[in-house]
């Protein structure tokens, strides 16, 4: 198994006003990263897709593109937030630092995506905080959330029940493969690795970790959810003090943990 690093992907640049774009999330709700009542100094937002972008992103080396390096289906992970400037880059950047042994990818977006922003420097001084490197964390650069993005990942986790929304919104077949990931971790602390790799099925780690989340998501429903439906979400720490960007991180770093185990189950 091939090590891999961290490196920025370009997003092509929608096009010009009045040519056809691809399905975005038109009238998505606004949060503390993209409300200028709640967020001094804002950055500006947007309602249609923004220009260029990098996403934090790991690849196996010397593989063609989607593959790895033994030709099967690369596993890919996609992490969601409003901006895509803090929480869930931060997630991503993480993410690929506990997964650099394996072949997976790992990219993210945001429901209002900045155009070409970095994360924010309380952000990436977490990410360096909980092992990251920073040059990978300085890469980063914001993109928008369509509907064409959400097709190739097999797992996909948004930071808060509204992201959730505005994802299978825009993509009603990922239904089944699209959760929190403060919910992924939850169900999937009530699995135990028997169950998980009984549910791997699939001849390629692509699709053993999509049959691993269909079967956690058959557990919604069965497995008692958190009394505060809250504590399915991550804290919105934009324009806030660093205490709440360290309690965002305190809800956020712990569920890593148990994407880690799943996809080190399904590989």
């Amino acid at each position: 198994m091939k090590a891999i690093g961290v490196s920025g992907l370009k997003q092509t640049r929608p096009p010009a006003s009045g040519a056809t774009v691809p399905a975005s999330g038109a009238g998505v709700r606004l949060s503390a990263e993209t409300d200028p009542a709640r967020s001094p100094g804002r950055i500006p937002t947007r309602r249609e897709p923004p220009g260029t972008g990098e996403e934090t992103v790991t690849r196996a080396r010397d593989a063609p593109a989607g593959t790895n390096g033994d030709g099967e289906e690369r596993m890919e992970i996609m992490t969601v937030c409003t901006g895509n400037i803090c929480r869930s880059p931060l997630a991503a950047v993480l993410l690929a630092t506990r997964l650099a042994d394996l072949d997976v990818t790992v990219v993210s977006a945001g429901v209002r995506g900045l155009d070409d922003a970095p994360m924010t420097p309380e952000s990436v001084d977490l990410a360096v905080q909980h092992g990251a490197d920073r040059a990978s964390a300085d890469a980063h650069r914001s993109r928008y959330l369509t509907a064409d993005l959400l097709t190739s990942p097999d797992l996909i986790l948004a930071m808060t029940r509204d992201h959730r929304r505005e994802i299978t919104a825009l993509a009603p077949a990922r239904l089944r493969t699209t959760f929190t990931l403060r919910e992924l971790a939850r169900l999937s602390a009530s699995a135990t690795d028997d169950d998980l790799v009984a549910a791997a099925t699939g001849d390629d780690p692509s699709a053993r970790l999509r049959a691993v989340a269909a079967h956690l998501a058959s557990l919604r429903g069965l497995v008692v959810g958190p009394a505060d439906p809250n504590d399915d979400d991550v804290i919105d720490p934009y324009g806030r003090s660093h205490d709440v960007y360290a309690r965002s991180a305190q809800q956020l770093v712990p569920a890593l943990a148990q994407v880690e185990r799943l996809v080190r189950l399904a590989a």
